[in-house]
């Protein structure tokens, strides 16, 4: 009776582990502090900051993000952009001085936070030839034709909180990384 009992309570886990893939999530959240675009009021932070990592497979793959300002006065509109980056050039990223990194984005997107949660902004990354590791980040600088300008509308630090989602061409929301995770528990579960 107690063989038939603890059958029955691994072939459950098993199903319940199968379908971890399904509930896991990537969602990356948190409180960036971005300096102000006239480099006089830094508040101790940095125009560009990082925000979060995820690995893709080979594919079209999504990321989605909302954004809002935190302790500003009502009213004002700030433009920010999120940019990935390739695990191919992260490298190069770091020692550049914030403004200067802007160059070396595959994809940007431009958000205009106010105080109130922006609605949900999509974005695609593509890979071809294997699975890369794409780096994301908040800038207040913009990468203009003639050079790089600032973005602008307010002159002081913002700390923006901010929601990062990342899913797999299939929908899933596990990095490449832990694609066969879920199957391997469920091995370590039933085994």
């Amino acid at each position: 009776e107690m063989v038939a009992a603890a059958a029955g309570i691994k072939a459950w886990l098993a199903i319940a582990c199968l379908c971890l893939g399904r509930v896991m999530a990537k969602l990356h959240s948190g409180v960036v502090h971005l300096s102000s675009p006239d480099g006089l009021h830094d508040g101790g932070g940095e125009q560009w900051q990082f925000a979060g990592k995820f690995g893709y497979d080979i594919g079209m793959s999504s990321y989605d993000v909302r954004v809002r300002l935190l302790a500003v006065p009502h009213g004002p509109v700030v433009r920010l952009a999120l940019e990935g980056y390739l695990d191919e050039e992260w490298d190069r990223v770091a020692p550049l001085q914030s403004c200067h990194r802007t160059a070396i984005a595959r994809e940007s997107m431009d958000l205009d936070a106010t105080r109130e949660w922006t609605e949900w902004s999509t974005g695609y990354v593509r890979q071809n030839v294997r699975p890369h590791i794409w780096y994301f980040a908040f800038s207040r600088c913009t990468n203009s034709g003639s050079g790089l300008s600032r973005l602008q509308n307010l002159t002081t630090p913002l700390a923006v909180e901010y929601e990062l989602r990342m899913r797999q061409e299939d929908g899933s929301e596990l990095g490449v990384e832990l694609k066969h995770m879920p199957m391997a528990v469920t091995l370590a579960v039933v085994c």
